[in-house]
């Protein structure tokens, strides 16, 4: 008896779940509470050689300025940069998040959810759970015929808000929180950063319905359009930060991007663990999304062995070069390119 299809969808999108469950252990939310408690009650975030008074109220709300609080202490060591290592890694991380927000609204999923959930329990942790559920209760994996119809009638709205909206809501408040010459206006930067994916979600939303834009279409450069320049160009950012962080960081890219350990005892070194853990299971189950993509496409006959096989062999390269964005959205435009613009 054959299974039920959205049944072995889920099971084949198990890997997702493992990724998810090991990060959110991993990171071990009791310890970091245990770590950030003591901030909480001093009302200050102390290292030696300074400290920063945290804010006691920014949204003027008791539930979300009690909700925000702790991680703005979680996030204290490397935005104030007292853990220098972890200053690197997550001025490239978050930075790296914004091509993959822009490649989930073009795909026209609504992120906000998971995007904000993220904040919660950690992106490792959310993103997995959003790609099993897309992969589970999504659209039925195509066949060469509605591949071929959705290349010749698919019309959608091109996304002409998301570059203003990310650099906006993600790419400033990452740039404030990271590179702001004052501690505590980093530490300001960091609190705004919080609540990014419920103002990207509902500009989206607003703007989308005020100003409606036509479909898309390739023209200029390489024959992108519009929605491809938009993700260009927040790639190009992150590539740029990626390319710092290697020219520039007194530390090896293992040193600051793999974790020492799995377990780690003090404040510092696990907040440095957090963000590790964070970057490695969000870019590693963004690639895992991709290959089902590829796979499901392979057999629906729109890309065939070779251009897997030439894929494979190119991508250590860009994200060696480029970061992880850089590739994530190198994989995600040439999946888009051969499946559905090839041929128009």
């Amino acid at each position: 008896m054959a299974l039920p299809a959205r049944l072995r969808r889920g099971i084949l999108a198990s890997p997702f779940l493992l990724i998810a469950y090991l990060c959110f252990t991993l990171m071990d939310p009791k310890k970091m509470e245990a770590h950030w408690t003591p901030f909480l009650i001093a009302g200050k975030m102390e290292w030696d050689g300074g400290s920063v008074p945290i804010l006691s109220t920014f949204y003027h709300s008791k539930l979300l300025d009690d909700t925000w609080r702790p991680f703005t202490v979680l996030f204290s060591p490397s935005a104030l940069g007292y853990d220098p290592v972890a200053w690197w890694l997550g001025f490239s991380f978050l930075n790296n998040l914004a091509p993959m927000y822009a490649i989930w609204m073009l795909e026209r999923f609504s992120p906000t959810v998971f995007a904000l959930l993220g904040q919660f329990i950690g992106a490792g942790t959310a993103v997995p759970l959003f790609y099993f559920l897309c992969l589970t209760f999504g659209p039925d994996e195509p066949t060469p015929d509605t591949a071929n119809r959705r290349r010749t009638t698919t019309k959608t709205p091109s996304r002409s808000f998301i570059l203003p909206l990310l650099l906006a809501f993600h790419t400033l408040e990452s740039f404030g929180a990271y590179l702001a010459p004052d501690l505590q206006t980093r530490h300001w930067f960091t609190w705004t950063w919080q609540l990014l994916p419920l103002w990207t979600g509902l500009g989206d939303a607003v703007l989308s319905r005020l100003f409606p834009t036509p479909p898309a279409t390739g023209s200029g450069f390489l024959g992108l359009g519009q929605d491809d320049a938009q993700l260009g160009f927040l790639t190009l950012i992150a590539a740029g930060v990626w390319g710092y962080m290697l020219s520039c960081a007194p530390y090896s890219p293992s040193a600051i991007l793999v974790p020492a350990r799995l377990v780690e005892d003090g404040f510092v070194a696990h907040a440095r663990l957090v963000l590790q853990l964070d970057n490695i299971c969000t870019f590693g189950a963004s690639f895992l999304w991709m290959a089902y993509s590829y796979a499901g496409l392979y057999r629906a006959g729109r890309i065939r062995r070779r251009d897997c096989v030439w894929m494979v062999a190119c991508l250590p390269v860009v994200a060696a070069s480029g970061g992880p964005a850089a590739a994530l959205a190198f994989v995600w435009w040439w999946k888009e390119k051969k499946a559905y613009r090839v041929g128009k």
